[in-house]
C-alpha cells in the first residue's frame, strides 16, 4: 500500500502543474523514440557488417555529443531550456523522417549512418534542458523531487515501450516504419512543450555568460571543483559506459550467443525496460534514503546480474537478469540525477547537467567501443564480466564522498529558480540570488484569504508561486498576478503602507521574502535597485491613472 501511496503521490503532483505534464510527457515520447532509434540503427549496423560495425557505429554516433551536449546546454542557463527542448524535437523530427525516407528508398548505408549522426547529436541536448526546467517549473522542492521521480518514471517506461515497439517492427523487418514512428513521437513533443513559458537561471549580466566557449568553460569548472559534483559525474559515466557496452553486447547475445535472432534483440531490450518499470515506484522511496547505502546496492546488484548473464547463458535466464540490469541502471541514474540537481549552484544547472551529457555520450562511445575488442580478447562470457566489474569499481573510487553526501544541505534550486523569474531580480548575482533563496518562506493561502492588505505595514516581499492572487485599489480590482510576478515591493521600498489588498483567488502557493534580506540585496547591487524602483513607479503612477478622472 505504500508504494501505491507513492505512487499516487508523484503522479497526483506531476499531473497538478500543467506545465510540469507537459515536459513529462514530452520527454517520455522522446525516450520511447530514443530507444527504439538506436535498437533499429544498431540492429541495421550488424547487419551490414556484424559485431565489429555495431559497435564502430556506436562509437561514431556518440561521440559529437561529447562536445554538442555541454555547448548547446549553455542555452539553458541563458535563455529557455523549454525553448531548447522544443528546437531539439523538432529537428529530430525531420532527421528521424528523413531516415525513414532513406531505408524506403534503398540508398546506401553511409547515407542512414549520416542522418542517424545527425539526429543523434541532437539527441544530447534534450536531457540537460529537460533536468533544467523542472526547477523552473516545480512550485517547490518536494515537487521537484516529484517532477525527478517522474522523469525516471518516464525513462523506464520509454526504455519498456520503445523497446516493444522495435521489437515488434524488427520481427515484421520494418525498420523505416520504426523511424517514421520516431519522428511523429518527437513532433508530438514538440506541440506538447512549445506553450511552456520559462527563463534561464543565469543572471544577464554573469560575466560567465559573455560568450557561449567561456560560459561552457564556466560550467566544467563547477562540476570539477566540487568533489560531490565529482563524484556523481563519474558514477554517471561509469554507468553510461556499461550501457553503452550493454547495448552492443545485447545485439551480440541474442543473434550469436543464443542464436535467437534480430527479433530477441528486441525481446532482450524489452525486459531490460520492463526491470526498470517495474523497481519504478520504488524510487520515490530510494531518493529519500541515504545515497551511499542506495548506490552500494545497485552497483552489487548490477556486477552480479552481469556475471549471471555470463555463467548461465540460457534465454530464460538472460531475459531475467536483463531485466535486473534495466532495474540498477533506473534506480542508479535517477538517484544520481537528482542529487546532482540540487548539489552544484543553479546559476549553472544546464551547463553541469550539460557536462554530464558530454561525460555519458563519451562513456557510452568507450563502452561501445570496448566491446568488439573485449570479445576478441575474452570472448563474450568475458566482456560480460568485465563490463560488469567497472561500475562497482567507479563506486569503490567513490565510496568515502558518498557516505558523507548527505551530510551536505542542498541547494534551493526551485526558490532560485523562481527568483529568476521575476523581474525584480532579472540582474542579481547567482551567490546573492542563492542567498535570498534561503531566506524564503513557503506560504500557501486559502481561497479569499488576503494576503496583504491595503493600509497595512508592510513588512515582507511576495514571490507568486502557484495559482493566482486579485490586486484591489480602494475596493476596485486593478490586476490578477500569477507565477513569475511579485508584489509588496512598494511598501518596503517607500517605507510606507501597503497600497492594495492582495486576495488568492483560488488555493495560492507564494514565498514570502523578509524587508531585511530584500533591501539587502537591493541596496548591494545597483541595477537590481534601479530595476525595482523603476517597477514600483510604474505601478504607482499606474493606479494614479487609474483612480484619476
Amino acid at each position: 500500500m505504500g508504494a501505491v501511496r507513492r505512487f499516487r503521490r508523484v503522479i497526483g503532483a506531476t499531473a497538478s502543474n500543467g506545465a510540469l505534464a507537459r515536459v513529462t510527457i514530452a520527454y517520455f515520447l522522446f525516450v520511447v523514440k530514443l530507444n527504439a532509434a538506436w535498437i533499429a540503427v544498431l540492429v541495421y549496423a550488424f547487419h551490414h557488417g556484424g559485431a565489429t560495425a555495431s559497435g564502430v557505429v556506436a562509437t561514431i554516433l556518440l561521440l559529437p555529443g561529447v562536445v554538442v551536449g555541454p555547448l548547446v546546454a549553455t542555452v539553458a542557463d541563458r535563455r529557455s531550456p523549454a525553448a531548447l527542448v522544443v528546437a531539439a524535437y523538432g529537428l529530430q523530427a525531420l532527421a528521424l523522417g528523413g531516415i525513414a525516407i532513406a531505408i524506403w528508398s534503398g540508398a546506401p548505408p553511409y547515407a542512414v549512418y549520416a542522418l542517424a549522426l545527425a539526429e543523434q547529436t541532437i539527441d544530447v541536448a534534450v536531457p540537460p534542458a529537460h533536468y533544467a526546467a523542472l526547477p523552473a517549473v516545480a512550485r517547490g522542492a518536494a515537487e521537484l523531487t516529484s517532477a525527478n521521480v517522474a522523469a525516471g518514471w518516464g525513462e523506464t517506461a520509454g526504455l519498456l515501450v520503445g523497446a516493444m515497439v522495435a521489437s515488434i517492427l524488427l520481427g515484421l523487418d520494418a525498420l523505416g516504419a520504426l523511424f517514421a514512428i520516431g519522428a511523429c513521437l518527437v513532433a508530438a513533443g514538440v506541440m506538447l512543450v512549445r506553450p511552456v513559458k520559462v527563463r534561464g537561471i543565469a543572471a544577464s549580466d554573469d560575466s560567465s555568460g559573455t560568450h557561449r566557449l567561456r560560459s561552457l568553460a564556466e560550467g566544467l569548472r563547477i562540476a570539477t571543483a566540487q568533489r560531490r559534483v565529482r563524484t556523481l559525474l563519474g558514477l554517471i559515466a561509469a554507468q553510461y559506459a556499461v550501457v553503452g557496452a550493454l547495448d552492443v553486447l545485447l545485439v551480440v547475445v541474442a543473434i550469436r550467443e543464443l542464436d535467437r535472432g534480430q527479433a530477441w534483440v528486441g525481446y532482450l531490450n524489452t525486459a531490460y525496460g520492463l526491470g526498470a518499470l517495474t523497481v519504478g515506484v520504488a524510487t520515490a522511496w530510494l531518493v529519500s534514503q541515504r545515497t551511499g547505502r542506495v548506490v552500494g546496492s545497485v552497483v552489487a546488484l548490477t556486477a552480479a546480474a552481469f556475471a549471471f548473464i555470463a555463467l548461465f547463458p540460457a534465454a530464460g535466464l538472460a531475459l531475467l537478469f536483463v531485466a535486473v540490469l534495466g532495474a540498477t541502471r533506473a534506480l542508479l541514474l535517477l538517484v544520481a540525477r537528482a542529487r546532482l540537481q540540487v548539489s552544484c549552484p543553479p546559476v549553472a544547472l544546464g551547463r553541469v547537467f550539460g557536462v554530464a551529457e558530454g561525460l555519458a555520450y563519451l562513456a557510452m562511445a568507450v563502452g561501445a567501443a570496448a566491446v568488439p575488442a573485449l570479445i576478441h580478447a575474452v570472448g563474450i562470457r568475458g566482456a560480460l564480466l568485465a563490463v560488469g566489474a567497472l561500475l562497482l569499481l567507479a563506486a569503490l573510487t567513490g565510496s568515502a564522498t558518498l557516505r558523507r553526501f548527505d551530510e551536505v544541505k542542498a541547494i534551493p534550486v526551485t526558490e532560485v529558480a523562481l527568483l529568476r523569474s521575476l523581474p525584480h531580480f532579472t540582474d542579481v548575482p547567482a551567490p546573492a540570488l542563492e542567498s535570498l533563496a534561503l531566506a524564503l518562506q513557503r506560504v500557501d493561502v486559502p481561497p479569499g484569504v488576503a494576503i496583504v492588505r491595503q493600509g497595512d505595514r508592510g513588512d515582507k516581499f511576495y514571490a507568486v508561486a502557484d495559482g493566482e492572487v486579485q490586486v484591489t485599489v480602494d475596493g476596485k480590482p486593478r490586476s490578477v498576478l500569477r507565477r513569475g510576478q511579485g508584489f509588496g515591493e512598494i511598501a518596503l521600498l517607500r517605507d510606507q503602507q501597503r497600497t492594495a489588498t492582495v486576495s488568492a483567488v483560488g488555493p495560492v502557493t507564494v514565498y514570502a521574502l523578509a524587508a531585511e534580506p530584500f533591501l539587502a540585496a537591493l541596496t548591494g547591487h545597483s541595477p537590481t535597485r534601479r530595476r525595482v524602483d523603476a517597477l514600483a513607479s510604474s505601478l504607482l503612477t499606474r493606479d494614479v491613472k487609474r483612480i484619476l478622472p
